[in-house]
């Protein structure tokens, strides 16, 4: 079935969403799991068909895409032997040229701990504010990320919804999530279910799982507006297929009681699987 964009005010067209495969699902999943290590920024500029013998040629011409590229390479393994050291230099010379998306890949590594040095969550602050002061969006997620759970310092909510929300101008959607959260919450902010629900909607827009996920659960209880069973249904149905087990186990409930949904239970033991297979223990019962 076509997917429908989730605004908050739009009647929606359609209530029961197709299942999803797992496959599926983690093609889309995003925004789910534990962000305080931050996110590898992978949005490393296109080398086709180069390899990483003609990527190593270009990096030592003095081309920073090239030692982007092969430093990613490395990273992973993928075409060259894994060399997590190598491309800790390579990310933290282009880092010092200017190469933001570096300074933000260094610190990825430095917070994770890597070749056998320990973790620095200090440094990976002050990298990920490096990154941000020159406009990288996930630089600024992953800021927001260490304030608000104190990784690298002291926590600091107010500043945390600061860079959540450079996150979120800069189309990094979970920062969106995480600010609406801090919205919803009254941390850091005043608490404001409307303009969470909003930020949640922005998220849940740009298929960001876990903002669609909050989205869900803001109509179901009401919060910022009047409840919208029926409206929640549909997002959780989208969350679900694009990775969320609890979104998951939301969809299930509501198909098993025909709540915002046609009742159907052979379907709702469905998507209790999903929820099951995706480590939601509760689930599992239901499944059977």
């Amino acid at each position: 079935m076509k997917k429908l964009r989730t605004h908050v005010g739009i009647i929606l067209l359609a209530f029961v969403v197709s299942i999803p495969t797992l496959s599926q699902a983690q093609k889309r999943s995003r925004g789910e799991n534990d962000t305080s290590r931050g996110r590898l920024d992978t949005r490393l500029p296109k080398q086709k068909g180069a390899t990483a013998k003609e990527l190593d040629s270009r990096c030592n011409r003095g081309d920073l895409h090239g030692c982007s590229a092969l430093a990613y390479l490395m990273l992973k393994g993928e075409g060259t032997a894994k060399n997590v050291q190598r491309a800790e230099e390579l990310f933290e010379s282009n880092c010092k040229k200017g190469q933001l998306a570096d300074c933000t890949n260094l610190g990825n590594l430095v917070s994770q701990g890597r070749a056998k040095k320990p973790a620095n969550p200090k440094r990976a602050r002050e990298l990920y504010s490096r990154a941000c002061d020159g406009g990288h969006g996930v630089g600024c997620l992953n800021l927001g990320v260490m304030l608000d759970k104190g990784l690298g310092g002291s926590a600091d909510l107010p500043q945390a919804a600061k860079f959540f929300r450079k996150a979120c101008d800069k189309k990094q959607l979970f920062g969106c999530t995480q600010l609406g959260e801090l919205y919803e919450r009254g941390r850091g902010v005043v608490q404001d279910n409307v303009h969470a629900q909003k930020l949640y909607a922005q998220a849940c827009d740009g298929s960001e799982v876990h903002g669609c996920y909050r989205l869900g659960l803001a109509l179901d209880q009401g919060l910022g507006g009047k409840r919208n069973p029926d409206k929640a249904a549909h997002v959780f149905g989208n969350a679900c297929k694009w990775g969320s087990a609890e979104a998951c186990m939301k969809i299930a409930e509501k198909t098993e009681k025909g709540v915002g949904v046609p009742q159907d239970k052979a379907r709702a033991k469905v998507y209790y699987g999903l929820a099951c297979d995706r480590g939601l223990k509760k689930a599992c019962k239901k499944r059977r």
